[in-house]
C-alpha cells in the first residue's frame, strides 16, 4: 500500500484505482468527442447550411405514432383485419391467445410503424440533392449518439476530481487523470446534444439529426409502456 499512502494518506490502492478509472473514462469520452467534432466541423463548415432545409423537412415529416392503453386493446381484438396484420388466421386465433401474447403482438404493429417511419426518413435524406453533405453530418450525429453523453457520470467525475484535490492534494491530483480532465472540460459543453463550440450551421444541422434519432428511440421506448 506504499504508493497509495504516499499519494493520498490512508487510501488503499483499490480506492485510488477505482476513482482514477471513473475520471479516466469521462476524460476519454470528452477527448473522443472533441476529436471527432474537430474532424467533422472542418469538413462541414460552409456546407452544412445547404442541407439544413432538407433535413428539417425530413424531421417534420416523422409521424407521431399514436400508442394505445389497455382500454383501447379491445378495438384491436375485435377488428376483423387485425389478425391479418398480425399474421393470424382469424379473430378467434387472436382472442384465444394469452393476454401477454396479445399485447406483444400489438406492440409489434407499432414497431412496424416506427420502422417504416425511419425508412421513410432515411429515404427522404438519401433522395435530397445535398445527400452527400447530409451523409457526412449523419455520420457525426450517429457518433455523438453512440457516445451518448451521460450527465450523471460526467458530474460524478467532476465530484471525484474536486474531492481528490481537496483530500489528497496536488500529488495524487496530478498523478491521476484529474488534472488532465479539468483541463479538457474547460472549453467543453453541450447544447442541444451537440458541442457548444460547433459552427452555427453545423450545430443546427446536427441537432436536427440527433433530434430525429431521439424521436425514433423515444417511440420505441414508449411501446413498452402499452398496457
Amino acid at each position: 500500500m506504499l504508493r497509495a499512502v504516499a499519494l493520498c494518506a490512508n487510501c488503499p490502492d483499490a480506492v485510488i484505482v477505482v476513482l482514477r478509472n471513473i475520471v479516466q473514462a469521462e476524460l476519454d469520452k470528452v477527448r473522443s468527442r472533441k476529436n471527432i467534432t474537430s474532424l467533422f466541423s472542418r469538413a462541414l463548415t460552409d456546407l452544412a447550411g445547404l442541407a439544413d432545409a432538407a433535413v428539417l423537412a425530413a424531421l417534420n415529416a416523422i409521424p407521431t405514432v399514436t400508442l394505445i392503453d389497455f382500454s383501447d386493446i379491445i378495438a384491436y381484438l375485435t377488428c376483423p383485419l387485425t389478425p391479418l396484420a398480425l399474421g393470424l388466421d382469424d379473430t378467434g386465433a387472436l382472442t384465444s391467445l394469452d393476454p401477454r401474447v396479445q399485447l406483444r403482438r400489438l406492440q409489434n404493429l407499432f414497431k412496424a410503424q416506427i420502422d417504416k417511419a425511419r425508412r421513410d426518413f432515411e429515404d427522404f435524406l438519401d433522395a435530397a440533392s445535398t445527400n452527400q453533405i447530409i451523409a457526412l453530418a449523419r455520420r457525426y450525429a450517429n457518433e455523438l449518439v453512440r457516445q451518448r453523453f451521460d450527465p450523471v457520470s460526467f458530474a460524478k467525475a467532476i465530484l471525484v476530481s474536486s474531492t481528490v484535490l481537496s483530500v489528497c492534494g496536488l500529488t495524487e491530483y496530478q498523478a491521476g487523470p484529474y488534472q488532465a480532465f479539468a483541463n479538457e472540460i474547460v472549453d467543453f459543453s453541450l447544447v442541444g446534444g451537440v458541442p457548444a463550440n460547433l459552427d452555427n450551421n453545423v450545430a443546427a444541422l446536427v441537432q436536427k439529426l440527433v433530434s430525429a434519432e431521439a424521436a425514433f428511440k423515444a417511440q420505441l421506448a414508449a411501446i413498452t409502456t402499452i398496457g
